[in-house]
């Protein structure tokens, strides 16, 4: 990392910090080397990850493998939305 874009240099002076910390200064241009992440739990409903889905512009999730952990997570969800309704 280049040492101006050290965090507590960039808020010096400290007079400049409301401007620093405006969202235009913060997230000015676009960087390339941005990374994100989208979390979400196995146990949310399907509803929220089929949102989740297409805001990855249009990367699926891939299908379960066929283990041990995989079916008692398919079961778990089936014992679920059974006792949804």
């Amino acid at each position: 990392m280049k040492s101006e874009d050290n965090f507590l240099e960039r808020l010096q002076p400290l007079e400049d910090i409301p401007r620093l910390l405006e969202r235009s200064e913060r997230f000015g241009g676009f960087n390339e080397k941005t990374l994100g992440m989208q979390l979400y739990s196995d146990n949310e409903q399907d509803l929220l990850k089929y949102q989740l889905e297409n805001l990855r512009h249009g990367v699926q999730l891939q299908d379960l493998p066929n283990t041990k952990l995989a079916r008692d997570k398919i079961k778990n969800k089936k014992l679920q939305l059974k006792t949804d309704r």
